[in-house]
């Protein structure tokens, strides 16, 4: 399992945000996927696509069909998307019902990975566990919870994810 390659599809999310000192804000500068896999010491094979840094709730039809179109056409069986998780259940069962044949697994941070006590590192964990134990579908990885996209919903007094 080692020297299969694990597809990545970054689309952006709270997780890739950063402090813009400037103006205060957070807001896209790059991925820091790389330093994810640094940190984590991990020694998987990797296959990185780029779609895009944008917040999840600004994601598209479109860009739903480019994220479509990538876990389709990659050659690799297990998927990982990183994402924003205010959208992640939408995209989630969006790619549900295309029935593709791989293990897809959403995964995202309420903090971003710059920032202190951020639960990116965790999540990315669970997503890479996930996907290569569980057999094909969509599912969603936080928290140290993983979830099939069909029963996933947002608990609306924490915000976080349950079934």
């Amino acid at each position: 399992m080692q020297n299969e390659i694990i597809e990545i599809i970054l689309t952006g999310g709270r997780i890739e945000k950063v402090i813009n000192e400037e103006i205060g804000r957070l807001n896209y500068a790059d991925t820091s996927f790389k330093a994810w896999v640094e940190q984590a010491h991990c020694p998987l094979n990797f296959s990185k696509h780029l779609l895009m840094l944008k917040d999840s709730q600004d994601i598209t039809d479109a860009d739903l069909e480019a994220i479509t179109a990538c876990c389709t056409h990659t050659p690799g069986k297990r998927v990982i998307i990183a994402h924003g998780v205010n959208t992640m259940i939408r995209t989630a069962l969006h790619l549900k019902q295309f029935e593709i044949p791989k293990t897809i697994v959403l995964f995202g941070a309420f903090v971003p990975y710059s920032l202190q006590k951020s639960d990116a590192l965790f999540n990315f964990g669970s997503a890479l566990a996930a996907s290569q134990l569980l057999p094909h579908g969509v599912y969603i990885a936080m928290n140290g919870i993983v979830i099939p996209a069909e029963k996933a919903i947002r608990d609306p007094q924490t915000g976080g994810f349950t079934c």
